[in-house]
């Protein structure tokens, strides 16, 4: 099938497209998540084992759909809105995920490891074959369907996910972090080589690296290019104290502003202790540089 019947017969009416095959099309931008009253019900759109190989879905719609099965090899899902889509057993296979909204999606079964761009907590998708605790996870997905929040201006629904402490571990902040590629251990070199995108970093890392135990460094990589088309990375400073507390350095980032101070810091309890008075000193210094 070609791009211009299938965008006929959808809007004609047709929503379901099981096993339709479509190759080397520009979808980029389409609205396929209309929903139209159908005996007495929402009728969705329904790409159930579909081959869709190195189509662009760039920027479209795709709430709720259903791609169940389907083939998305090479396809551009990137800005594009799959939230609460299902996309069981899909094949993702280099299928680009940038900025991809899948909040509320069932990715259970695909391949999402082979996926490209993908750095959300959508990588701790529920291996079935080898946890009993999918049927909790698609219970948990049904009880929360309908439940929003309003973020950015959306109804966002709420997301469910499991974490395989057989695989993983326990579950702790730190861990989610990292697997959710937010939480990306810095080696001291990537200054020296310029990677890392904040040079005056490197100074401060300089005076809070004998504070530091374990892995020395963390940076904490929120990039907010899918919020507002803006391409910065705000980067956090985190490591681990002698006494286990946590110590980061940030800038202050407003979202309604949209501009970054030089640094921040927020004090609690820990920051009294008398083992950090130093540690403390350096930091308060380094917000007057």
């Amino acid at each position: 099938m070609d791009k211009e019947e299938f965008l006929r017969r959808y809007d004609e009416g047709e929503r379901d497209f099981s096993g339709v095959e479509l190759r080397d099309v520009d979808l980029s931008n389409a609205w396929l998540s209309e929903t139209i009253p159908a005996i007495g019900r929402d009728h969705k759109l329904i790409l159930n084992k579909a081959k869709l190989i190195n189509v662009n879905f760039n920027n479209a719609q795709l709430r709720q759909v259903d791609l169940s099965e389907a083939d998305l090899s090479g396809s551009n899902l990137s800005n594009t809105n799959l939230i609460e889509a299902n996309l069981r057993d899909a094949i993702l296979t280099n299928t680009d995920l940038k900025c991809t909204k899948l909040i509320g999606a069932d990715l259970t079964g695909s391949n999402i490891n082979e996926a490209i761009n993908v750095s959300s907590p959508h990588l701790l998708v529920l291996d079935e074959n080898k946890n009993n605790n999918t049927e909790l996870v698609t219970e948990l997905r049904a009880l929360t369907r309908g439940l929003y929040n309003w973020h950015f201006g959306i109804d966002y629904p709420y997301d469910v996910f499991m974490w395989d402490t057989e695989s993983r571990g326990d579950f702790t902040l730190e861990k989610f972090l990292e697997a959710a590629g937010f939480l990306v251990e810095v080696d001291p070199i990537d200054f020296l080589d310029n990677i890392f995108p904040v040079k005056e970093f490197s100074f401060i890392f300089q005076k809070i690296k004998p504070y530091i135990v374990e892995r020395e460094y963390y940076y904490l990589k929120i990039s907010i290019e899918c919020i507002r088309d803006n391409e910065k990375i705000i980067p956090i400073l985190i490591g681990k104290t002698k006494t286990n507390d946590w110590v980061g350095v940030c800038p202050v980032f407003d979202m309604e502003k949209r501009s970054i101070d030089k640094s921040g810091r927020i004090e609690d309890n820990t920051a009294k202790k008398i083992e950090h008075s130093s540690l403390v000193s350096i930091l308060r210094g380094l917000e007057a540089v």
